[in-house]
């Protein structure tokens, strides 16, 4: 059954709200629950948060490793021969058989690096063995077979369940600092679960009894870019975390540093996850379609655009109170300026992932990202050791945040240099401009709303029952006037899906 790209979307975005709203319900639980750790051997005056995102941010270089890109180019090649089921089933296997093997190298390195050396690795090693147990999960689940067969429905809700279950275990079963271990352990439940929906739902999609000569060689010629790629991108994405730990050995800063991303993150998942979307179709229209090439391109950097500008300006503006919320007031009150700081990667990150997987893959510009990666990470690592033991040696959070402000923004003006001929139309338009002035009467809206909570509600009402307040009402008013600035100015995105048209439609 083909569905329209708006329906694909839809999907997509019920799916990690509703994530995001079950994060959101256990992380301040977490974050008030895994405070100092005492009476644990090896572990004793550790924040548990902080341990346990310092620990899943050093797992993910090896994540990355495993994976080394496979995925993105298994969807593009799966999705070439979704109509036949023969094709795809050997594809599949080829890409299975093809991922096992990295997985199983970076497991053993992993190991090895755990047990000989020494300091803050080897003394968390248990944490570090459990969430490695995500090799498993990642290797087995075939989440990239789904994506390709545009199977967004039963994504969205095998997730919603998977998370619920998991949800309920953390309240359950997290009640002291000392239980981090049982926590990972659950986040890694959650992934079992989606691999046991996965392989029971892959059988009427692949045939594992059909038995034909496998073709490494088509898939390998991309794997030395795809490692590379990999290997730069784990190096960007969590070098920020990793040095905080090194730094502070109690964790405290990088449990700070989680929670200021933590809504950050669920806006840039939610925009990233709409490439599950793009990269089948725009795989399939760059060869056949140009003119829909072209539509999908401007369509995707515009619902980027739709989303990420007015949540930007929302966190800015209400970062202190939901800091506040989050962490209890008085705790982790660093996490609110790095927040602000951060809070403008949710423009540039989403678009940087949008071009890579929209406009780049399609086109086979891998090695055009390679050497934009390789400038990029000796930018990151030189801005965040310059201002974490220079500049703000007092303050290394906030000078690792400005370093991945500065880099993201870097990264985001090469990748429109390389790629203007696609971008300039999908970015200059009077869809781009309705946009931005809907955005700004969100903003006008969101600062009003927030001075008079701050100036005038907050002296009659209790602190806790003010923020939430405050976040739903800038929230929702502001959400309505930029809804109805939009449909004023004939938004495509808004009133398309309103008129329910197809934009992708001749």
């Amino acid at each position: 059954m083909k569905t329209s790209i708006h329906t694909e979307v839809i999907f997509n975005i019920i799916r990690t709200a509703a994530i995001s709203i079950l994060s959101f319900l256990t992380f301040p639980y977490v974050t008030r629950v895994l405070l100092t750790i005492n009476g644990f051997p090896g572990l004793n005056g550790i924040n548990g948060l902080g341990l346990f995102s310092w620990g899943t941010a050093f797992i993910y270089y090896f994540m990355i490793l495993a994976r080394i890109g496979i995925p993105n180019i298994a969807i593009r090649e799966c999705s070439k021969v979704k109509d036949d089921r023969e094709k795809l089933s050997k594809v599949a296997k080829e890409f299975f058989i093809i991922q096992s093997i990295p997985t199983i190298i970076s497991f053993v390195i992993l190991a090895l690096v755990i047990c000989l050396v020494p300091g803050t690795i080897s003394s968390n090693g248990g944490l570090l063995f459990i969430l490695s147990l995500n090799f498993i999960t990642s290797v087995l689940s075939f989440e990239w077979v789904f994506i390709a067969l545009r199977q967004h429905f039963y994504i969205a809700i095998r997730s919603i369940i998977t998370l619920s279950i998991t949800s309920i275990m953390i309240f359950v079963m997290v009640r002291k600092p000392e239980d981090v271990l049982i926590y990972a352990l659950i986040t890694i439940f959650a992934g079992v679960l989606n691999v046991i929906s996965n392989l029971w739902f892959l059988k009427k999609h692949i045939n594992f009894k059909q038995k034909e000569p496998y073709e490494f060689k088509k898939h390998l010629k991309h794997l030395p870019t795809l490692i590379g790629i990999s290997l730069l991108l784990t190096i960007y994405n969590v070098t920020d975390e990793i040095i905080l730990g090194f730094l502070d050995h109690s964790m405290y800063d990088v449990a700070a540093y989680a929670i200021a991303l933590k809504g950050i993150n669920i806006i840039i998942t939610i925009i990233a996850s709409m490439s599950m979307v793009f990269a089948p179709r725009a795989s399939e229209y760059f060869k056949k379609d140009p003119e829909k090439f072209r539509k999908l391109v401007s369509y995707a950097i515009n619902l980027c655009l739709l989303i990420a500008l007015p949540t930007t300006i929302l966190f800015i503006i209400e970062m202190n109170p939901l800091i506040n919320l989050i962490a209890g007031g008085g705790a982790y009150q660093e996490a609110i300026l790095v927040g602000m700081i951060l809070a403008t990667i949710i423009i540039t990150y989403s678009l940087h992932e949008i071009i890579y997987t929209t406009i780049m893959l399609p086109q086979g510009k891998e090695k055009s990202y390679l050497v934009m990666l390789m400038v990029m990470v000796i930018c990151n690592l030189g801005l965040s050791f310059l201002f974490a033991f220079v500049f703000f040696k007092d303050n290394a959070i906030v000078g690792i945040a400005l370093a991945v402000l500065i880099s993201d923004i870097l990264v985001l003006t090469y990748l429109y240099i390389i790629n203007r001929h696609d971008l300039k139309p999908a970015l200059f338009n009077h869809n781009a401009v309705s946009i931005v002035i809907a955005t700004t009467v969100f903003s006008v809206i969101a600062t009003g709303l927030h001075l008079l909570f701050e100036f005038v509600i907050a002296a009659h009402i209790e602190v806790t029952a003010r923020y939430i307040t405050e976040i739903i009402t800038v929230f929702f008013v502001s959400l309505l006037g930029y809804v109805l600035s939009a449909i004023v100015l004939k938004e495509k995105i808004i009133t398309s899906i309103l008129r329910r048209e197809d934009l992708l439609k001749d």
